[in-house]
């Protein structure tokens, strides 16, 4: 869960494709959400089961934040299903428990839909920050309508290509790299 680069190629795979949702970028990700929200943040941080990779690497790069900036407080972690309605459920009662959250931290675009829903609900329309990781189409419609302020891009389509490309490669004979790094965009309104 936790490996980075080559070591998250298993002995017997042509290739690791990947990368996007390793314990980098999430601490990459995890540091530029810090970044842009400077000063004392009370954060709500929606994942998704305990032990999946990355539940596991969003977990450690809160952590990551927390150690270079005491004020990043986390007043809840939300565990969820990945579904809508488990953030929903999740989320409503923590922000009526906790009155004065700052940020939502979102690691994957359903759950953010269903955080979104769970603001609205309890009447916090445009008082805190909504960063996201997984950058859905409804994740993009979201920023153009400010409902939350940015997205991480997860990018299956290429990862399948690359995928695909690596076994073409190896059937005619060439070499093949162990890790095919992915890249993401973080998508604002900026841009």
């Amino acid at each position: 869960d936790i490996a980075e680069g080559d070591d998250l190629w298993e002995p017997g795979t042509l290739a690791y494709v990947g990368g996007s949702q390793s314990r980098e970028a999430y601490r990459d990700w995890m540091m530029w959400v810090s970044e842009n929200n400077p000063g004392p943040q009370r954060v709500v941080v929606v994942t998704g089961p305990e032990l999946i990779s990355n539940s596991v690497n969003t977990d450690l790069a809160v952590a990551d934040v927390q150690a270079l900036r005491p004020d990043f407080e986390v007043v809840a972690t939300v565990r969820t299903d990945y579904s809508v309605p488990s953030a929903n459920e999740r989320v409503l009662p923590v922000l009526q428990a906790n009155p004065d959250p700052t940020l939502i931290v979102s690691n994957y675009s359903d759950m953010t839909r269903g955080a979104v829903q769970a603001v609205r609900q309890a009447g916090r329309d445009g008082t805190l920050r909504i960063e996201e990781s997984g950058g859905s189409a409804w994740a993009f419609e979201a920023i153009r309508n400010g409902l939350i302020d940015s997205a991480r891009t997860f990018t299956p389509h290429t990862e399948m290509y690359l995928g695909v490309q690596a076994l073409a490669q190896a059937w005619a004979g060439e070499d093949v790299p162990r890790y095919l790094a992915l890249t993401s965009d973080l998508v604002t309104a900026d841009n």
